[in-house]
């Protein structure tokens, strides 16, 4: 621990600081110029921590009975993350205090982040955390929603650090709280056994296997105490097993994959540089350098990569990173969520592949700098250069990014609940709708929502029944459908429903009672 602490104070910790400081900065400018979230979910944590400030606990969820998190099926998949948000849900300016919320949590990501560069002895910190906090526009994106994407990353980042470092305390209490924080906790398992593999293949040390085990005993113990349990253990299985397996759980939102990968690679263009370099420097290293026979052994090769970790240790951590940043891009080819994970890891596997260098020609070239115009012309063109692959994305973050008013749903929520009965299910025709009508009336239970995939993990009667509204099928079953959830109102959004809108008002069996520019409201004639 010392041994971090006198490093920083070597390595400019003041400037560190205050480079974290203007990334936050950044960061809280984006934030408080938007009107709202972009992201629906950000409504549905919201409304959470409101609920667990006045009430406590959520142990039931009445609000959508017709899918895997229903009534007693609940089980907080984000606890700690609303735990988090509850002295920020307060107020009555929730865009603000939520807000200043989600910076508290892209602070312990960038804290975790900056000590793991340091743990791994970068001296390139300050790029490094340029890198990582801007490189990519998607990244920029997702860490301004109210999300609990920095509270995964960092607690996988801190995961990393306690298994290499074969801290058995770290790594229970990490596998613990992974599991209190985001679904993305099974992750810990394969940092662990990628940790183990590579230990042992390049050292012939098999001691990190028992991290495997250790970091299994800390989501086992996450799940048994969890305050959900045992609900717990059914609806993480259920819902990782839906999201992996495909399907229409893996057709919307961050679930889907890049459909656009030259567009991907513009978004992060010094990420993929930079990664791909690393990625050539160490293919170079372990297979081309290393004197492999077509004739040799299983062991006989082992012995030759041992020997290379021998000469150079810092080999056995670059190939993990690298081999676990590959890992997070061959996930985030089919699902967008993962790029939360890649990059922090990816830009961890650059930095011990490309400190040395880097950091080595920027000093050269500012020794360059000093000694006449020609050095400052071409360190100013570097540095220019680095502005603009790193503040592209941000300014396509500011510019593109446009969420609708924070109220936008209010009135047609408000209309809802001064219609109905308490408790009676109105019909979302749209499942991303629900945060935002959850948050604005709670009153009501709705039929799906969060994840498409919660009400249709299976081909059950109520899925293929909503499928039919959602994807504008057999209208002539609507009223029917409609008496299946014992509903009187659907809800649509105008524009974007607008052919489910069209097919509900083509039916005499329905009445449209509300219209705004936001959703139309229709009601089944008794």
């Amino acid at each position: 621990m010392e041994d971090v602490f006198a490093r920083l104070r070597r390595g400019d910790s003041l400037n560190i600081a205050i480079l974290v400081v203007f990334v936050l900065w950044i960061f809280a400018v984006l934030a408080f110029t938007a009107s709202g979230f972009g992201d629906p979910d950000s409504f549905y944590h919201l409304k959470v921590a409101q609920l667990a400030r006045e009430n406590g606990f959520l142990t039931f969820f009445t609000w959508l009975p017709f899918t895997i998190i229903g009534n007693s099926n609940f089980a907080d998949a984000h606890l700690l993350y609303h735990l988090t948000l509850v002295p920020f849900s307060g107020s009555n300016v929730p865009t603000v205090t939520a807000n200043i919320g989600e910076l508290v949590t892209i602070a312990i990501l960038l804290g975790s982040f900056v000590w793991m560069a340091v743990r791994l002895k970068l001296r390139f910190v300050s790029f490094w955390v340029l890198l990582f906090a801007f490189g990519s526009a998607s990244l920029i994106y997702r860490l301004l929603e109210l999300k609990a994407i920095s509270l995964a990353a960092a607690i996988l980042l801190l995961g990393y650090h306690f298994l290499r470092s074969r801290n058995p305390v770290g790594v229970l209490i990490i596998g613990f709280l992974g599991v209190w924080t985001h679904n993305s906790f099974p992750l810990l398992l394969v940092l662990a056994a990628v940790i183990a593999v590579n230990r042992w293949v390049l050292g012939n040390d098999r001691r990190w296997f028992l991290m495997l085990i250790t970091i299994s005993l800390g989501i086992f113990a996450g799940l048994t105490l969890h305050p959900n349990f045992p609900q717990s253990f059914n609806f993480f299985y259920t819902h990782i097993v839906s999201f992996t397996g495909g399907g229409i759980a893996r057709q919307a939102g961050e679930w889907a994959g890049i459909t656009n990968l030259w567009q991907t690679a513009q978004s992060m263009a010094l990420f993929f540089f930079l990664w791909f370099v690393s990625y050539g420097v160490w293919v170079y290293r372990v297979i081309v350098k290393p004197s492999f026979k077509g004739s040799m052994t299983v062991n006989e090769a082992l012995a030759i990569l041992r020997t290379e970790a021998q000469k150079d240790p810092s080999l056995v951590v670059k190939s993990e990173l690298l081999l676990i940043s590959l890992f997070f891009w061959f996930l985030t080819l089919f699902a967008i969520r993962f790029t939360d994970f890649l990059i922090p890891f990816g830009v961890l596997a650059i930095g011990v592949t490309l400190d040395k260098p880097l950091s080595e020609g920027w000093v050269r070239l500012t020794e360059f700098a000093r000694r006449g115009w020609d050095g400052k012309i071409l360190k100013g063109i570097i540095v220019i250069g680095l502005v603009i692959a790193l503040g592209r994305n941000v300014l396509s973050v500011g510019f593109e990014r446009n969420p609708p008013p924070f109220d936008e749903w209010k009135q047609v929520s408000e209309f809802i609940a001064s219609h109905t009965e308490p408790n009676e299910v109105v019909v979302n025709a749209f499942w991303d709708t629900f945060p935002q009508l959850f948050y604005w009336n709670d009153k009501n239970r709705y039929v799906n929502g969060l994840d498409i995939g919660f009400l249709c993990v299976k081909k059950t009667e109520a899925c293929e029944r909503w499928l039919d509204i959602f994807r504008g099928r057999r209208p002539h079953r609507y009223a029917e459908t409609m008496r299946f959830f014992n509903a009187r109102f659907a809800v649509i959004p105008t524009e974007r429903g607008k052919d489910v809108v069209e097919r509900f008002a083509s039916r005499d069996e329905f009445e449209e009672v509300y219209q705004d520019q936001v959703a139309t409201v229709f009601k089944l004639q008794q």
